[in-house]
């Protein structure tokens, strides 16, 4: 289990190349690792998959694990130096022209996201 993002180039990395083209992974704190990836990827499914099997660690969004990481299959590492979040945002037309339909989902979704767990 690594300690802390340097400790990162003495893993197996497990690469998608959708979420990380580049191989320097940046963390919070300006610390950045060049990985030198086991095994490089192009989807984030084939990244967990991998994992999945014990070929490495990979990085990949919270929402894209959530039912792994939920279940106990994987675990998250290296939390205290994870980058500042980013918003979600909903965006939609208002006025005359809104549908209802349109304004249910987004106050739906809205919700959802808000108390989506690994989101927040």
């Amino acid at each position: 289990m690594p300690n802390s993002p340097a400790e990162l180039v003495n893993h197996k990395i497990v690469a998608a190349s959708g979420v990380t083209p580049v191989m320097d992974w940046k963390f919070a704190q300006g610390n950045t690792v060049r990985v030198k990836p086991l095994l490089t990827v192009n989807s984030n499914d084939a990244a967990i998959d991998a994992v999945l099997q014990g070929l490495g660690i990979t990085r990949l969004l919270s929402y894209q694990v959530a039912s792994h990481v939920n279940s106990g299959q994987l675990q998250t590492v290296l939390s205290e130096f994870e980058t500042k979040t980013l918003p979600i945002h909903v965006v939609h037309r208002e006025g005359r022209y809104a549908s209802a339909k349109i304004r249910t989902f987004v106050d739906f979704i809205v919700s959802r996201l808000r108390t989506a767990q690994l989101l927040n």
